[in-house]
């Protein structure tokens, strides 16, 4: 207990700095440390440390797997962020916010209710990731974690709730994916999908299983399933965040351009043979007859630096002939390539209503068709 204590001491320094102080990645603060081997702090950590002095119970826990169920439920990962935490929305069906877990991470100091608090955690790209979590009921505490400063690292230190018991260094266990499967694990970590598309999925969140109305002047290209055999992350990372990029040739009439799509694969569908998973996104709104070719790009994302791959797609002119267009697309440098394919209309609309893919890594399949 003393160790918390003079970590809430710190951590009342730590957010009473002006803001600032935080416009970098990592946070320098005190010297104090709660983990092992602690290092520079990341703002994954500091919250990871605000959490065990938080007093999580267990209608906290049932509280936020039902959040991050319904997080699974859209596609997207097993985690709850921290811009939802923070957010007003009132607690119900429609609300990813948590507000007895921000209670209690607001009765922890003064500080900890301060607007300036609030300004530095109030954050989209931050996230409590739960890997796993459909293993777990919601009434068992978890042990809490982050990710480490080098994010290729396979275990970290963590700390475990345990009712009534105070001291610390008894609490502290080492967190890796074999833990994580067998106790439930909180890990502070960085939510990389766009939040801009999480809240528009959320919004037609209703309707994003039927996506498109069947109509003869219509023909979408539905991605329906996919199926990964690789995990592409550590543990701390998250699941298989993707980012499909679908580029379109311009034709008479038609601008063309890019269409990007995202969605999770959960790490335990990406073991072993993989497991099938309904995705049911657009990838083209309407694939029309003069756009001979589209452009897929598939990537598990992770960040840096822009890279840019040209290739060149093609449009008929509905009488045989066939023209090459030089187009590009962007990803970051750190991002793993899982396909990157040209598909042609024609096959495509062949073998609808619903075919299966492989792609280039040879990893990963895709089920989808070109409606008719």
């Amino acid at each position: 207990m003393k160790k918390i204590a003079f970590f809430l001491l710190s951590f009342c320094m730590l957010i009473s700095c002006k803001m600032s102080d935080y416009q970098a990645e990592t946070i320098q603060t005190s010297n104090s440390t709660l983990f092992p081997n602690e290092k520079s702090e990341s703002r994954q950590l500091v919250f990871a440390k605000l959490l065990c002095a938080a007093d999580i119970d267990v209608a906290t826990c049932k509280e936020v797997k039902s959040v991050i169920e319904k997080s699974i439920s859209l596609g997207f990962d097993e985690s709850l962020i921290l811009a939802d935490l923070f957010s007003a929305t009132k607690a119900g069906n429609n609300s990813y916010n948590c507000p007895m877990l921000l209670s209690k991470i607001k009765s922890v100091s003064a500080e900890t209710k301060s607007e300036n608090f609030t300004n530095i955690f109030n954050d989209p790209t931050l996230q409590i990731y739960w890997p796993y979590s459909d293993n777990w009921d919601g009434v068992s505490l978890p042990t809490i974690t982050y990710l480490p400063e080098d994010e290729d690292q396979n275990w970290n230190w963590g700390i475990k709730y345990m009712p009534g018991n105070d001291d610390v260094n008894s609490r502290i266990v080492m967190v890796d994916e074999s833990y994580a499967i067998t106790n439930p694990v909180w890990v502070i970590n960085k939510n990389v999908i766009p939040y801009e598309y999480i809240q528009t999925i959320r919004e037609n969140a209703s309707t994003h299983n039927q996506i498109i109305t069947k109509s003869s002047d219509f023909h979408p290209w539905i991605l329906d399933q996919v199926k990964m055999t690789k995990q592409y992350d550590g543990i701390f990372s998250a699941g298989n965040n993707v980012k499909i990029t679908i580029t379109i040739p311009p034709t008479t009439g038609s601008l063309g351009g890019t269409n990007a799509v995202f969605f999770t694969i959960l790490r335990k569908y990406a073991k072993g043979d993989g497991t099938w998973v309904a995705i049911n996104r657009t990838l083209n709104d309407n694939w029309i007859p003069e756009q001979y070719t589209n452009h897929m790009l598939m990537v598990e994302t992770d960040g840096g630096t822009e890279q840019t791959i040209t290739f060149g797609n093609q449009i008929s002119d509905g009488q045989g002939n066939v023209t090459t267009v030089s187009q590009s697309v962007t990803y970051e440098d750190e991002d793993d390539i899982i396909n990157q394919w040209l598909y042609y209309r024609d096959v495509l609309l062949a073998q609808s209503p619903s075919h299966e893919y492989v792609t280039s890594d040879g990893k990963t399949y895709l089920k989808m068709h070109i409606q008719q």
